[in-house]
């Protein structure tokens, strides 16, 4: 395994993961994850459908318990297992499954948990819907409008809110589970330059989870790569996501070619259709 564990004494700044283990059954899902977030690092988490994906995000989140190891953030024990205590931490997590109440408006779900009040403790409405057009405008150029029902949304709308739910908060780390799906191409590069801009201009930590590993080539410079049976690959992205690795990873070949205009590297499919 490329840097399986983080290895000296030295303090254990950012979020780390040691040894986290899950079992399903008879299925390992997870075999002893060890795995160092940085403070402002984006680091990609990839494998296919079923490889422990979200498994391993709903563990950071609290939603699972994980069967062994621990984790913590800047060096104190994340109480795995207590989603509110997690959050409380600083850890803010996107799920894939939409969890949105029909009933509410854009301004209310993208504040839900975090809302704003007057200096009375009554909910500044005016302020949340100002904020939500503000940044839905700013970070989607979508004029997009706060008072609407999240029922009357398209899904891709939608999607959009949970983002910006956990985009307006606090919180230093940022977990994403499979941010872009439901996205058309146009969005799933918005979101990627969002993520990009929430290390590097706010130096917030994420781990995001993708099917497609040509989105951690494009903005995460660490990548967690699972492979079958609970295995799985650690390190820099450029290293991590090779021919050969792939190919174990999907049980596929593809090889790596560069974009004709930006010379940014990309994975295709190492085979050619017969017709």
């Amino acid at each position: 395994m490329i840097n399986q564990h983080p290895g000296g004494e030295r303090p254990a700044a950012g979020l780390v993961m040691d040894q986290i283990g899950k079992r399903f059954a008879s299925v390992t899902a997870l075999n002893a994850v060890t795995l160092r977030l940085n403070p402002g690092e984006i680091h990609g988490l990839i494998g296919e459908n079923g490889a422990g994906k979200s498994t391993l995000i709903k563990i950071l989140a609290g939603v699972y318990q994980a069967d062994s190891g621990s984790a913590t953030l800047d060096g104190h024990p994340l109480p795995l297992g207590n989603p509110a205590a997690i959050e409380a931490a600083g850890i803010r997590v996107i799920h894939q499954e939409l969890n949105l109440i029909p009933h509410f408006t854009v301004a209310e779900s993208v504040f839900l948990g975090q809302e704003y009040r007057t200096r009375w403790g009554a909910l500044d409405r005016r302020r949340m819907k100002a904020a939500t057009a503000q940044f839905f405008q700013q970070n989607w150029q979508l004029a997009i409008d706060p008072e609407r029902l999240v029922r009357d949304l398209s899904l891709a709308e939608r999607k959009l809110v949970q983002i910006a739910r956990a985009l307006v908060s606090a919180s230093q780390n940022i977990l994403l589970d499979e941010p872009c799906s439901a996205l058309d191409l146009g969005n799933q590069q918005v979101v990627l330059q969002l993520i990009g801009d929430l290390a590097h201009r706010q130096a917030r930590t994420v781990l995001f989870t993708t099917h497609d590993p040509n989105h951690a080539l494009q903005v995460a410079s660490h990548t967690l790569l699972l492979l079958p049976e609970g295995q799985w690959l650690a390190g820099e992205t450029a290293d991590v996501l090779s021919e050969t690795h792939l190919r174990q990873a999907y049980g596929l070949p593809v090889r790596l070619i560069y974009h004709p205009a930006s010379a940014s590297p990309l994975l295709a499919p190492g085979f050619t259709l017969r017709r």
